[in-house]
């Protein structure tokens, strides 16, 4: 839709795959925003960038995970996260 806004929440016949990187927007916070204060950002997890770039595709797509032991493990295929 060349809409982020739009584009990062449409599944389309084969899903989504959406990677924000950069900063973290605030508004995810659950609690009250004046309590968000940037020592609770650190300690949350919530990064601090110049940037944010989401990036979104919907085109078929097989991601798995390369695992310690060697094997793989599928996580997400045919639009659909595994099991």
């Amino acid at each position: 839709m060349a809409n982020t806004l739009f584009d990062e929440n449409y599944g389309g016949p084969h899903g989504n795959c959406h990677v924000a990187l950069g900063a973290a927007y605030g508004d995810a916070f659950a609690g009250k925003p004046p309590d968000l204060t940037p020592a609770l950002k650190r300690r949350l997890g919530f990064n601090d960038s110049a940037l944010h770039w989401d990036l979104v595709n919907t085109a078929d797509k097989r991601v798995s995970a390369r695992l310690r032991t060697g094997g793989t493990l599928t996580l997400y295929e045919n639009g659909c996260f595994a099991c």
